[in-house]
């Protein structure tokens, strides 16, 4: 049965939030890590067995962070104000509540782009004096991408998209992958895809976002940008989709991605999920691609996949609400979502074009109090959490059993030296 437009949307913005609950626990932990500490995932999951000792990282299962935070607020701004969306996300993150011991107030775990924006919010209120920082960060493509799904036109979608991704970088290929990713969506929620491969579609779009804005330059320049550099970035895009379009083998279109990477870092990298909009955004498609027989198993595909996790899984989970609505999300990730009630109602909201000022306060006070609540969680977790026992150097051991060692022993001697040895080898158990 075919979706239809408004609950290929809701998947979108569902998928998202979940992909970022799925992933934000483990965020940061290699592929190998992950396999080797929960073996096989099939829902939200606590990071602590996989913390070594540092309580202090953990995060709630099941909790969404900034990225969805930020992508909902946005969104809701968008439908009620509906113009001058920059100056009125500043004015409302100047303002927002604090929360004691977070320098971020309401935001969870904040990825670089996020950070940089609400501390600059705090210093000032006015675009003009907004001075964003150069980050290629992959979460600004989950957090600005769904705004652009009700724009009439692509260039509408763009104009309007530019000035807000500037509030969080300054760097064109963060701003391209946002609106690849943008405009792929946009084609996935008017258009049943079928059978076409979805790196081709990719492909296909960004050949014509590029010549959108090679055709209203005038307007894109006076958006914020560089209509040339932005084109240029977008073609790397549509370069990276073209050559992964052609392999099915993971390994491959991995390599693929991190070279053609490289090609614009001074320290390279060997993996995909490192974040970079340029590699992310091209991966997250790939994995949906190859999960499209399996979409149950997507987002935890992406999950076992390592590095940044809450962004590929939430840009994985768009990708399959744009496929499937909600069909695609399994009943434990509905169902064990810390705030489903309120995140069903948002997503409603938003879907339907119905939110109103009322609706965002609600919001805000809620995370708010989310926050807090999990740091309280976090403290009395670390609170009584173990101290993990040193290490004991091998050349501290071996001076200590040498005490015992002497050119005849007695068995008294050696009875003492296996005690010793059997205590000392205790020690320095992991």
């Amino acid at each position: 049965m075919k979706n239809s437009a408004g609950e290929r949307i809701k998947g979108i913005l569902l998928g998202g939030i979940i992909g970022d609950a799925l992933g934000t626990p483990l965020e940061g932990m290699s592929r190998g890590h992950i396999k080797n500490i929960f073996k096989t995932v099939s829902t939200y999951t606590d990071p602590l067995p996989a913390l070594k000792g540092k309580t202090e990282r953990w995060r709630k299962p099941g909790l969404y962070s900034s990225l969805s935070q930020m992508m909902l607020l946005i969104a809701m701004l968008k439908i009620v104000h509906q113009r001058g969306i920059p100056d009125r996300l500043i004015r409302f993150a100047s303002t927002l509540p604090e929360v004691a011991e977070i320098d971020s107030g309401m935001f969870r775990h904040p990825g670089d782009i996020e950070k940089s924006f609400i501390t600059r919010t705090k210093r000032s209120r006015k675009t003009a004096d907004m001075a964003t920082p150069p980050s290629p960060g992959a979460r600004l493509t989950p957090i600005l991408s769904p705004s652009m799904l009700s724009e009439a036109t692509t260039v509408q979608a763009v104009t309007a998209a530019i000035p807000l991704a500037l509030l969080f970088t300054q760097n064109y290929f963060a701003l391209a992958g946002a609106l690849s990713f943008g405009i792929l969506l946009r084609r996935l929620i008017r258009e049943d895809p079928s059978s076409a491969k979805l790196l081709r579609i990719a492909r296909d779009e960004t050949a014509r976002l590029r010549e959108q804005i090679h055709e209203n330059a005038s307007r894109i320049f006076d958006s914020g940008c560089n209509p040339v550099t932005l084109e240029e970035a977008i073609a790397e895009f549509a370069e990276i989709f073209h050559s992964l379009s052609n392999t099915d083998d993971e390994a491959i279109a991995e390599e693929m991605i991190y070279t053609n990477v490289n090609r614009f870092l001074k320290t390279p990298i060997t993996r995909a999920t490192v974040n970079n909009a340029l590699s992310m955004v091209p991966y997250a498609i790939f994995i949906a691609e190859s999960q499209r027989d399996n979409p149950s198993a997507a987002l935890f595909t992406a999950l076992s996949s390592g590095g940044e996790t809450a962004t590929l899984c939430a840009l994985t989970g768009s990708i399959m609400g744009a496929l499937f609505g909600t069909a695609f999300l399994t009943p434990p990730l509905t169902g064990e979502l810390v705030n489903k009630k309120r995140m069903g109602a948002v997503v409603e909201a938003l879907t339907g074009q119905k939110c109103s000022e009322a609706m965002i306060h609600e919001f805000v006070d809620a995370e708010t109090a989310l926050t807090a609540k999990e740091l309280e969680e976090r403290r009395a977790k670390m609170k009584h959490a173990r101290p993990t026992k040193r290490k004991k150097p091998v050349r501290d051991r071996e001076r200590e059993l040498s005490r015992h060692v002497v050119e005849s022993w007695t068995k008294t001697d050696k009875a003492r030296w296996k005690k010793e040895r059997g205590r000392l080898d205790k020690g320095t158990e992991k």
